[in-house]
């Protein structure tokens, strides 16, 4: 089977941009504990800092590596790479 391109994947998952924060996104689940959502991004784009208020897991499923950056609430800056 042929891999999908980056459109394919967003038209296929009905993915939208997500402004101000960059990529493609669409909604799995939302519920009172936490939200599940696809994210897309494409070489060169990037998601800007922005504040969670809710948990999120993340979970890469396929592409070039990925360095997630976060901040703590003692504003350390923590470093997931894949």
């Amino acid at each position: 089977m042929d891999s999908l391109t980056a459109a394919q994947v967003c038209a296929e998952l009905n993915l939208q941009p997500l402004e101000g924060e960059g990529g493609m996104w669409g909604p799995i689940n939302r519920n009172e504990s936490g939200n599940s959502i696809y994210f897309l991004m494409e070489s060169p784009d990037f998601s800007a800092w922005h504040v969670l208020e809710e948990s999120e897991t993340w979970l890469h499923i396929a592409g070039a590596p990925v360095a997630l950056h976060t901040i703590d609430q003692n504003l350390e800056i923590h470093t997931l790479s894949r």
